[in-house]
């Protein structure tokens, strides 16, 4: 039982592909033909997501790559299999006209962009950069929450600066109210280490969304604030081919699997993009 009240609110992720790491899931209460004699319904294990599965294989088989120069970790899959959800409605309102350029920082809906340095914990960033996008333009409050407590206590195995994580990692850890506790009484360095102080918990979160559709997304963009989103980053992206720095654009067609997290907090439709079929961005 927590000892403090706390606001409730709502954080925001943009899901555009499977992902991340967590424990054993269960499916859905089975259909009444598969129950078993006597009208007992049996409860069974999900099965793994398949991208987890391909991730794990080439992670045992030494084929995973560091994330960027000097980095390991980032965005790695989630043995949960969420592909069910893309059928879903979409949880915000369809509206009327959606504008073809719509950015945050225009009416200063984001928070400071952070440096992960070289520990591979982007999940634990993006998921406060819309966490704190979602505060500032829903209930006008200026945070800065802690990364460096989230990935020190997500209450998973493993080593989030050098294994990485994901989203699921980081609403379990908000949900259950371990956190969000504020930057300052845990700042962020770039090494795991679980002694750190922590601090008081200053907000509860009661509920996520996850988005799959573009018009959902953009929607929710201008609704709630900021996204979570998973991308493919190539390990030496400052000399990617993916990169042009004369647009400032980075482009990949291919179907490599996710691997970093950043916040989405607009578009623009008419953006050049080289190598692009169209424009947008």
């Amino acid at each position: 039982m927590m000892s403090k009240r706390v606001s409730s609110l709502s954080v925001v992720f943009l899901w555009t592909g499977a992902a991340f790491a967590g424990a054993l899931s269960l499916s859905p209460v089975p259909d009444p033909s598969v129950a078993a004699p006597g009208g007992t319904l049996q409860i069974q294990a999900a099965p793994l997501n398949p991208e987890f599965e391909a991730w794990r294989a080439s992670k045992r088989a030494g084929a995973i790559t560091a994330l960027a120069s000097g980095v390991s970790g980032g965005v790695v899959p989630s043995p949960f299999d969420d592909s069910y959800l893309r059928y879903e409605e979409p949880s915000v309102p369809i509206r009327i006209a959606v504008p073809s350029r719509y950015d945050l920082r225009d009416y200063g809906w984001v928070t400071p962009v952070k440096d992960q340095a070289g520990c591979g914990a982007c999940f634990a960033f993006a998921t406060y950069s819309s966490l704190e996008s979602w505060l500032l333009k829903n209930a006008s409050e200026q945070w800065d929450f802690s990364e460096n407590h989230v990935k020190n206590y997500p209450g998973f195995d493993g080593s989030p600066c050098d294994e990485g994580g994901h989203p699921l990692m980081t609403t379990a850890y908000l949900v259950r109210g371990d956190g969000p506790v504020e930057e300052k009484d845990d700042p962020f360095h770039d090494r795991d280490e679980p002694s750190s102080p922590g601090g008081t918990v200053c907000k509860y979160v009661r509920s996520v969304r996850w988005f799959y559709d573009a018009q959902d997304m953009k929607n929710a963009v201008m609704t709630h604030g900021a996204l979570y989103a998973p991308m493919y980053l190539d390990p030496q992206a400052e000399r990617s081919p993916l990169y042009n720095a004369a647009t400032n654009t980075y482009y990949n067609c291919t179907p490599y699997s996710k691997s970093h997290a950043v916040a989405v907090i607009g578009w623009d439709d008419a953006k050049d993009v080289p190598g692009a079929a169209t424009k947008g961005a």
